[in-house]
């Protein structure tokens, strides 16, 4: 961003101007703000072009061009006016640094990051071009880098000078043969993808480009534009249709830091323009509303029926409720482990102590707030602030007295709160809580119902919590869960014994109900409309909006023990690679009803699965029992055979240290 030069407007239309961004021979590109919209990058036609009837034209046709071009990878147009003496487009400024900003500040992109990069801009390419449109100019300064993903900026709206032999002026990035056609934008996007890679500017920088996107980039760069695969073809090889996966600790830093470097150049009033809801939001084009609310400096809450939303700045170590362990910790014998939303908080339960929470960094238990767990009491962080939920027993007779109940800990508060979901009666001994899910803005908590015998005798067996208040708001269902879990869209998928249903929790209505399962997992893939489960032997990863199965895994060798039970589904940060473990104990399956049994009492195999790229588990020795991710991907936490967690490695899975 460069400071207004004395010769620039201070507004445009309704627009104030605040800093230019970029400019070409034809236009300049402006950040700017109005009452009550979205930040907006203000693309104003300079004197030459506009007082050049052929240049205005062409301007204005673009402009009418771009206002027609829907996709979340692609920042859309807002508004124009292109009849005034100048003409000018306002067009969506997401939060984040362009690519040649990032490059330039901080040096090449990450390899980590490539990919993602790589999957968002063709998937921009290729909606684009599917309408018949072009870019026309993609390069580093026109893709922008948000809190979720990268967008093409300034889609068609560029015009720079062409050279005599047809080539754009200055600019390496463009296609030998000129022009703007969907083959020069392929041309262009592995162009950009080599200087992210290197920091190099055009194909020069091809060499430092990893050996898994090395084939595509060499095939988009081929000299003839028939020879080059077309933006479908790109998405296709890249894995998509699909929502790209985080970006590292590093670019995600630099993106904060450029969205509050926008926040202070604007003025305090500049305000978000409300959203309108609509039912099941493309979660693609959600994460890219939010990306342009954020750059305002505004958050964006869609609570239904809750109080104060969730604070998503909570600091989970500096504010503990809770007090200090009274005394250390010997034998852990560790359950299950997960860390908070901000990655400071690694929570683990265990069979001697209960809940217990850490700050892993420096090895350090800070509280204990539960003593006693259900034997399925994994802990589940809600994904904004500080609350987590753990199921624990309650004793109320029949022939399986440990019916669980979902507890909900507020770390900032130090308190505790019981939900028992819908019952039958008081006293039925035979159902409870067996799954717990929270929304994705945290204003609300699903409970699933599991029965020990009987049936539920007209009892709902899925309820929400608003967790603004710790009231019941909603109950329906009849088919008993096994396991619940949330898409990032707010729809809420159930397994039980009928399928997978899809519910609109709002509405209590079910959407869709997919094919059966033969697994208690349920573990959907960050960002999309996509999870995981087990069917006829196969691990599957499923497309709901296509209802096709994307990929699958024979699980052959885990079916085959005796008693073996699927303990655990993890997928990294990058939604791409799965972590499968599953437990056999050396007594046979009656050693699971035992309720002095130990998972450090059976035997354990874990198993790597990358579903797009096909292919078997991994055969690799030692990997470790269950593992949870570190929301950045800074780190791993595994439970090791005898009970305790060690840190490792994300992608080796090498031990880093223990915890304790």
């Amino acid at each position: 961003m460069h400071p207004l030069h004395p010769h620039d407007p201070p507004r445009v239309g309704p627009y104030q101007l605040h800093a230019r961004l970029s400019e070409d021979t034809g236009t300049r590109t402006y950040l700017a703000s109005a009452p009550g919209r979205p930040v907006t990058a203000l693309v104003v036609a300079r004197p030459s072009l506009a007082a050049d009837p052929g240049s205005r034209a062409a301007f204005t046709r673009r402009v009418a061009a771009a206002r027609g071009a829907h996709s979340p990878w692609v920042a859309p147009v807002l508004d124009g006016d292109t009849d005034r003496a100048t003409p000018w487009v306002a067009v969506a400024r997401p939060s984040g640094p362009s690519l040649s900003e990032f490059v330039d500040g901080s040096g090449a992109l990450p390899v980590r990051a490539l990919h993602p990069l790589a999957l968002a801009l063709a998937q921009g390419l290729a909606d684009l071009h599917s309408s018949g449109r072009t870019h026309g100019s993609v390069r580093p300064g026109r893709v922008l880098l948000t809190a979720h993903a990268a967008v093409l900026a300034d889609p068609g709206l560029a015009l720079p000078a062409a050279g005599p032999d047809g080539h754009t002026a200055g600019d390496v990035s463009a296609a030998p043969e000129g022009g703007g056609g969907p083959a020069a934008d392929v041309f262009a996007l592995a162009a950009t993808l080599c200087f992210a890679a290197s920091g190099v500017e055009g194909p020069d920088g091809l060499e430092r480009v990893p050996p898994e996107l090395r084939a595509l980039v060499d095939a988009c760069l081929l000299q003839g534009p028939d020879l080059r695969p077309g933006a479908q073809d790109l998405v296709r090889m890249l894995g998509g249709p699909a929502v790209p996966g985080p970006w590292p600790a590093g670019v995600a830093a630099a993106v904060t830091r450029s969205a509050e470097a926008v926040g202070r150049l604007l003025p305090g009033e500049t305000t978000a323009a409300p959203a309108r809801r609509r039912r099941r939001p493309s979660p693609l084009w959600g994460a890219a509303l939010l990306a342009l609310v954020c750059a305002a400096g505004i958050t964006l809450w869609a609570v239904p029926g809750a109080g104060d939303a969730p604070d998503p700045d909570a600091d989970c170590l500096g504010a503990t409720g809770f007090d200090a362990p009274a005394e250390g910790i010997g034998d852990l014998d560790a359950m299950a482990t997960a860390f908070s939303p901000d990655g400071d908080l690694l929570a683990v339960t265990s069979n001697n102590h209960g809940l217990t929470l850490w700050d892993w960094r420096e090895g350090e238990e800070i509280a204990r707030p539960v003593s006693d767990l259900h034997e399925d009491g994994n802990p589940v962080f809600s994904p904004v602030g500080c609350t987590l939920a753990v199921l624990t027993p309650q004793e109320r007779g029949g022939d399986h007295p440990l019916i669980g109940a979902a507890t909900v800990v507020d770390v900032p508060s130090g308190t505790l709160s019981e939900h028992d979901g819908p019952q039958r009666d008081a006293s039925a001994p035979d159902t409870g809580v067996g799954s717990v899910s929270f929304a994705p803005d945290g204003s609300h908590m699903a409970l699933g119902m599991r029965m020990a015998r009987s049936p539920l005798g007209g009892a709902a067996s899925i309820g929400l919590v608003d967790l603004a208040d710790g009231e019941a708001t909603a109950a329906w269902g009849s088919a008993l869960v096994e396991d619940l879990a949330h898409l990032d869209d707010g729809t809420l998928l159930a397994l039980d014994a009928e399928g997978i249903t899809v519910w609109d929790p709002e509405e209590e209505e079910a959407l869709v109900t997919e094919q059966g399962s033969a697994s208690t997992h349920l573990t959907p893939v960050p960002g999309g409309d996509e999870f995981l489960h087990v069917r006829n032997g196969r691990l599957i990863r499923w497309n709901l909006e296509e209802r096709t199965e994307v990929a699958s895994v024979a699980l052959e060798e885990f079916l085959a023990a005796d008693g073996a039970e699927l303990a655990h589904v993890e997928l990294d940060p990058s939604g791409e690679r799965v972590h499968v473990a599953w437990a056999a104990p050396d007594e046979g399956e009656e050693a699971w009803d035992d309720p002095e049994f130990s998972g450090r009492d059976a035997e354990h195999r874990a198993h790597l699965w990358e579903p797009r790229a096909g292919g078997t588990l991994s055969d690799e020795e030692d990997l470790p029992r269950p593992v949870s991710h570190h929301p950045d991907g800074e780190v791993a936490a595994a439970i090791t055979p005898d009970g305790g967690v060690d840190l490792v490695d994300p992608d080796t899975h090498e031990p880093v240290r223990p915890l304790q």
